[in-house]
């Protein structure tokens, strides 16, 4: 077998492994399990864009789409009865409580601080473990999903 042979041959045996792996790895990843959750904000909060921009996007990075958080700006029509709604599931005083409050799990964590300090630790947990989905707090419109 000539060198030209052996490279083309090397060549070719390598992007039929890529091939055959590829799906593999692709595979590993839908089976992670899911970290779900809301963060309920507001525009005018001096304090929830860190959460937002920094909190988050360093957590995207780590665990990708196994995280997904949805980000509901409370001022939008009907997402503040949705995030009165979910104060009350949470126990959580309607009074007093003010954004930004992310809900992941059996967890509310209040405020930027609290949400910086725990919620790595909370993500982690449940990316070992079997993931944990959506707060079960329905809009009260009926919508499911955040405007």
């Amino acid at each position: 077998m000539t060198a030209k042979k052996r490279i083309l041959y090397a060549i070719s045996l390598t992007l039929l492994l890529c091939l055959v792996a590829l799906p593999l790895v692709h595979a590993q990843e839908e089976n992670k399990p899911s970290v779900r959750g809301y963060l309920f904000y507001s525009q005018n909060c001096p304090t929830c864009p860190q959460v937002r921009e920094e909190v988050l996007p360093q957590l995207y990075a780590q665990y990708g789409q196994q995280l997904q958080v949805t980000a509901i700006d409370v001022q939008q029509e009907g997402n503040q009865e949705w995030f009165l709604a979910s104060l009350s599931k949470y126990d959580l005083p309607e009074n007093g409580t003010d954004v930004p409050v992310l809900f992941i799990g059996e967890h509310a964590l209040v405020g930027t601080d609290e949400i910086a300090n725990q919620l790595p630790t909370l993500v982690e947990s449940y990316a070992n473990d079997t993931g944990v989905d959506f707060p079960d707090v329905p809009r009260p419109d009926g919508r499911l999903e955040p405007m």
